[in-house]
């Protein structure tokens, strides 16, 4: 077998599923963090929109920039 897949193996078979979900929350956070306070300067346009499922609004904000380029900034449950 391959040195490799051999130490591959052994690194993932001693890392707890706990563990992992901690590396987890602790990197989503840190991106979520970063998401969510960037400045939109850099979207001259930013739209806003919702749409009904039943009960359950989804309202959804896109930006768009100057050349163009669309990015979803995020979407909430609205009421």
């Amino acid at each position: 077998m391959n040195k490799l897949l051999i130490q591959i193996q052994i690194h993932t078979s001693c890392t707890s599923k706990s563990e992992i979900s901690r590396r987890f929350i602790t990197g989503m956070q840190t991106a979520m963090d970063k998401f969510f306070s960037r400045r939109l300067e850099e979207y001259p346009a930013i739209m806003i929109d919702g749409m009904r499922f039943g009960k359950m609004t989804i309202v959804a904000a896109m930006g768009i920039r100057e050349g163009g380029d669309k990015q979803i900034l995020g979407l909430i449950e609205g009421g």
